[in-house]
């Protein structure tokens, strides 16, 4: 009996073991469960992604949760395309100390003035400073006077013609008359003609007409009355 009774009471003992093991278990199943759930709220807090929202902004407010917050107003706090930081800006505070590269404006020109700044106003007013094409320095004037020392080149004029007048100086008098000085198309000069009369001495090929016919009369010029006349003496063909 004793035997049958230490038995029983092991195998009880070791049942209740078992049963406490158990229990262990799903107790502890249950803590990791709980903490799990936990740790996603947390996170659905923070994404946003399933749990619902804690405020809930109007139309023109913004919400408090974080990462909401920073992804709507991350926009507005974007600096400009361009800008510099303040280490930057520091760095070229030091590397490029021309005037008027970072520093404020010291004046406020209207839109009808140039500011005073040496840069600001030379690029201002470089193009009215700059000269006609083909404008020579003093240097090129002063060599061209030497060079060309021609009455009329670089001097000034000597006179004030009018529209109607030509100029008394004899480069521009000559350019402008020139066109009505030029001789007609096969005029001779003067030692052509002389040598022509010498070649040819036949009467009347250079002398002036000895006689002045009208215009229905034939000349007594042998040579002009035959040219004259040679057509109607000639004998018809055949």
């Amino acid at each position: 009996n004793a035997a049958i009774i230490g038995g029983i009471g092991g195998f009880i003992s070791s049942k209740v073991a078992g049963l406490r093991s158990v229990a262990q278990k799903v107790a502890a199943n249950r803590n990791n469960q709980s903490a799990r759930k936990e740790s996603s709220l947390e996170k659905a807090q923070l994404t946003n992604s399933v749990a619902c929202d804690v405020d809930f902004p109007c139309i023109h407010e913004y919400t408090y949760n974080p990462v909401q917050r920073f992804n709507v107003m991350t926009k507005m706090f974007k600096s400009p395309r361009g800008s510099k930081s303040l280490e930057h800006l520091r760095v070229l505070r030091q590397s490029d100390p021309c005037y008027g590269t970072l520093m404020p404006r010291l004046d406020r020109p209207s839109l009808h003035e140039i500011s005073y700044d040496p840069l600001l106003r030379f690029s201002a007013m470089v193009k009215t400073y700059k000269q006609a094409r083909g404008a020579k320095t003093m240097e090129h004037l002063r060599v061209l006077r030497h060079s060309d020392p021609c009455f009329g080149t670089l001097a000034p004029s000597l006179d004030r013609p009018s529209v109607h007048e030509h100029t008394y100086d004899p480069v521009l008098r000559y350019r402008s008359m020139c066109r009505t000085l030029s001789s007609p198309h096969g005029t001779k000069h003067f030692e052509p003609l002389v040598e022509l009369r010498r070649s040819n001495p036949y009467y009347g090929s250079l002398a002036p007409g000895s006689e002045c016919c009208s215009a229905h009369e034939q000349t007594c010029d042998p040579v002009a009355r035959y040219n004259a006349i040679a057509a109607m003496l000639k004998a018809p063909r055949g």
